[in-house]
């Protein structure tokens, strides 16, 4: 396997991630500020463990510009 592969497979599987953990985020939550403060809450509590706080930075990262695109892609409405 060659490292080009190996980039790919990895990107896949960290967009994968990113998706499926964002979608068990959503769940029960009605508003991206609700969405916000469970990614808070996560965040928070990955950074208490030791172990794995800088190994999930990435992660985090990701999560929160998945969160960003997905809300600047939204359509703006008139809440008149």
């Amino acid at each position: 396997m060659d490292l080009e592969k190996i980039v790919d497979k990895y990107n896949q599987v960290f967009e994968e991630t990113v998706s499926q953990i964002i979608s068990e985020l959503k769940k029960d939550c009605k508003t991206y500020a609700e969405l916000q403060k469970k990614l808070l809450q996560f965040e928070r509590d990955l950074h208490w463990r030791r172990e794995t706080r800088e190994k999930m930075e990435p992660l985090l990262h990701g999560l929160r510009i998945y969160v960003e695109k997905e809300k600047n892609d939204l359509l703006i409405t008139n809440r008149s």
